[in-house]
């Protein structure tokens, strides 16, 4: 019995031991941080992205960044030391925490997170593209693997009459009879958050027309403009979208050809616009065929008199204003030669030599 109870008693008394070197070990190691600055250093691979709630414990943060960097055991307790060395939680943010593949260092994760960085991606929008370009602009800029972008949606909302019905009191220049947006989304750059979804992205695009083409047009009518007093402000858009595909981004030119076409709309002419047989197609790099100009589709404007049904394109400020703003001339037709300069017509005749001598 008493051999059996030496045995019992080396036992806890090893294991007693044990207990206590491993403590004194774990602490040894834990402050060591506070002498010696530690500098292990790991590496990403791919991109990583988390998000820490606010009032998150410091044990809740670790655990956070333990399921999402690849941190060890030493690593993570040396972050706790240096956190609690330097009293760092108090500067510490709650938000999205961005880390892109590189190599990091503890101070480097300590100080990213004083600092949230949820992605943003530029997307520039240029003028006169149709609404199912832009959404493939979108597609590709915002193909970063966190975003939350999504081309149906986003094509699904332009189109849906009953979307365009929810939002039109939001929207001073929208009604509910509109057949799409085409028009209204507004060419921009803009910055978009990572987690920002098709309709938000849409509003933002609504808020941009609403301060750049909406105002312009309430203030010309305030001013008693006779282009704004005698049409509205969908025909004016309508008429700028075709003008921002029919001209270059020359102001003049622009307002040049918004008097002729006003004119040709006044005296009951036919607009005889190219943009607008290549709307219906979807490919403004189409040939004008014969069989193009007799389409019947209400966007022929060889064929049917006055506006089209809806804008063929999204028209920056300048279009707007050339409508606007027309500068009065003589002439009823034009062309862009192969030169790419535009050429004016006061008669068929001079215009018919016009396309033989610059076109062919």
């Amino acid at each position: 019995m008493k051999l059996r109870t030496v045995i019992i008693f080396l036992l806890l008394l090893s294991v007693a031991s044990f207990l206590v070197l491993s403590s004194r070990d774990y602490k040894l190691s834990y402050y060591l941080c506070y002498i010696k600055k530690p500098t292990q250093k790991f590496t990403l691979e791919k991109a990583v992205l988390f998000k820490i709630d606010q009032g998150e414990s410091l044990k809740g943060i670790i655990d956070t960044l333990s399921k999402n960097l690849p941190l060890s055991e030493r690593d993570q307790k040396d972050l706790v030391c240096l956190i609690r060395k330097n009293n760092d939680l108090k500067d510490f943010k709650a938000g999205y925490f961005y880390f892109e593949p590189q190599t990091y260092t503890l101070y480097d994760i300590i100080e990213r997170l004083k600092n949230p960085n949820p992605p943003v991606l530029t997307v520039t929008i240029p003028e006169g593209l149709r609404y199912d370009e832009i959404a493939d602009i979108f597609a590709k800029k915002l193909s970063f693997e966190f975003a939350r972008f999504n081309k149906s949606e986003y094509l699904k909302l332009i189109e849906d009459p009953s979307y365009v019905s929810k939002i039109f009191k939001e929207y001073e220049f929208i009604t509910p009879t509109l057949k799409n947006l085409e028009g209204f989304l507004y060419p921009a750059t803009y910055k978009i958050q990572f987690n920002e979804t098709a309709e938000e992205i849409l509003a933002k695009q609504l808020r941009a027309y609403n301060s750049y083409i909406h105002q312009m047009v309430e203030k010309a009518k305030k001013e008693n403009n006779p282009i704004a007093q005698k049409y509205s402000e969908y025909e004016i858009l309508i008429l700028a979208s075709i003008i921002e595909r029919e001209t270059t981004q020359d102001l003049t030119e622009k307002q040049m050809v918004a008097d002729i076409l006003l004119r040709r709309l006044e005296n009951r002419m036919l607009l005889q616009t190219d943009a607008t047989l290549l709307y219906p197609l979807k490919d403004w790099r189409a040939p004008i065929t014969k069989q193009v100009k007799e389409d019947d589709n209400p966007y022929n404007t060889y064929k049917y008199l006055g506006l089209p049904p809806t804008p063929i394109s999204n028209p920056g400020k300048d279009s707007v204003y050339a409508v606007l703003n027309p500068i009065p001339n003589k002439y009823w037709y034009y062309l862009h030669g192969k030169d790419g300069k535009i050429r004016y017509a006061e008669t068929y005749q001079e215009h018919v030599e016009n396309i033989r001598r610059y076109l062919r």
